[in-house]
């Protein structure tokens, strides 16, 4: 599984907009970098800041502490921090919740968790680095980070993608590096929300740290959430590696020619093809939306593959690179398969219910719907639920029709409850309730085997 937030809601991420410190903080620009990073007094050790600056001679490459950091950019800039030690850091830089750690704590026991959110005091250290310097000076910044949070007890605040960690899960950001490149994956994040009745939106965060836009994807179902995080996984991991070169437009992504070595091997293992064939995508401007990260934001988009519709087109590509072909399984529906149908359509209004009023970030339902073949027969197919009133059922085709030439994955499709085979419930947590009768038809397909 790809390391992504996946499943978080858009209230909880608005919430962290209050985790702002009232300084005027250096803005970024063509020549240089700037990001935060925190570390909260969880053990009551008291000002970090001499401690820090104990420790600064020893960064490799060397960082400058600095009172302001200078207006215009020298030809030949060199890493620098600027370090506050907020005495009242839960009235300036209030530290984030029980709740909201939930989400965004990694490696924090429920004791840590506490210490964390009732922290009052923190250490406030704002980088600014020469992009030439950039991913050098990153691992220099997080070494310092994480060697002062072990000194003094502390707990670390990565501001850029509003996470909170310990020392140990800080330090799993360094063990990612294969040479000079990073792991990406572990020094972002990925926010999934519902945006519109019937869409889920993912954003990057954390991309700002290494100077490249943050990423969008706009509009797709819960069902393709994982798909979506491992894309957006490899995406983020090609812009780093090219370090600027990437621009809005077409983009053949190739990730047989990533340098990470362990982020290709993965890239490669989550696609049908090992990365032969060049994921077609199309960057261009995305929309902003509230609690969105302060960097320039692109949209992934799939305008090059075949289809009428944003959602075909996006369905087109997952399938052809991410996901298998589903299977066409012929059967005569015999006592104990109508008997699962039965049991399952029984329990339909009471999804219905929980759809309409329970349903939470990260969760879907799908439906086992009827769809007349081009030869008048019936081929049952998957429905990622967007909508349900009453006995009607809108959603996006989520199996590839093979009997049905005329529908395509992806393509919006209504369908009666009352017609229903099946459904799939997949939960937050993993899990998944229902499609007892794929299971049936699978063993009477093997059973019918010679």
């Amino acid at each position: 599984m790809t390391k992504t937030a996946l499943y978080v809601a858009r209230l909880a991420l608005a919430l962290w907009l209050g985790l702002t410190l009232n300084l005027a903080w250096a803005a970024p620009n063509d020549k240089s970098i700037s990001y935060v990073f925190a570390i909260y007094d969880a053990s009551g050790y008291g000002s970090s800041l001499e401690t820090l600056r104990q420790l600064l001679p020893s960064t490799r490459p060397q960082i400058k502490e600095v009172k302001q950091f200078p207006q215009s950019v020298p030809g030949a800039p060199a890493p620098l921090l600027r370090a506050v030690w907020e005495p009242q850091a839960d009235k300036n830089f209030r530290p984030p919740s029980l709740n909201q750690l939930q989400y965004f704590g990694r490696g924090l026991s429920r004791e840590q968790a506490q210490a964390l959110s009732g922290s009052k005091q923190a250490l406030i250290v704002e980088f600014q680095v020469p992009r030439q310097e950039n991913l050098a000076a990153m691992q220099a910044a997080l070494t310092l980070m994480e060697q002062v949070a072990r000194k003094t007890g502390g707990l670390l605040w990565d501001d850029e993608t509003r996470e909170a960690f310990t020392p140990d899960a800080w330090h799993g950001r360094l063990e990612g590096w294969s040479g000079p490149w990073p792991k990406v994956s572990k020094h972002i994040t990925i926010h999934s929300y519902k945006a519109t009745e019937t869409g889920v939106r993912a954003i990057t965060l954390g991309l700002r740290k290494f100077g490249v836009p943050d990423l969008v994807i706009s509009d797709f179902n819960w069902s393709d959430n994982q798909a979506i995080g491992e894309l957006m996984n490899i995406a983020a991991q090609m812009l780093v590696e090219k370090q600027g070169t990437v621009t809005s437009g077409t983009w053949d992504l190739q990730t047989t020619l990533l340098q990470h070595t362990a982020a290709r091997e993965q890239a490669n293992a989550q696609l049908l093809d090992q990365g032969k064939a060049a994921l077609k995508l199309t960057l261009a401007p995305a929309t902003r939306d509230d609690g969105d990260p302060p960097n320039l934001l692109w949209e992934l988009a799939f305008d090059r593959y075949a289809g009428d519709d944003l959602h075909v087109r996006r369905a087109t590509m997952l399938r052809q690179h991410f996901v298998g072909k589903s299977k066409v399984l012929m059967v005569q529906h015999d006592a104990e398969l109508e008997a699962a149908k039965t049991a399952a359509r029984a329990k339909l209004p009471a999804l219905r219910n929980h759809f309409q009023t329970k349903l939470v970030p990260g969760e879907s339902i799908l439906v086992k719907a009827p769809f007349k073949t081009d030869t008048g027969g019936i081929e049952w197919m998957w429905v990622a639920v967007n909508a349900w009133e009453g006995t009607q059922i809108t959603g996006l085709l989520v199996s590839d029709p093979r009997l049905s030439k005329k529908l395509k994955a992806g393509q919006t499709v209504k369908v009666s409850q009352d017609d229903l085979f099946d459904y799939l419930h997949r939960k937050p947590d993993g899990t998944t309730e229902g499609n007892t009768t794929s299971k049936i038809i699978e063993r009477i397909q093997k059973s019918s085997l010679p």
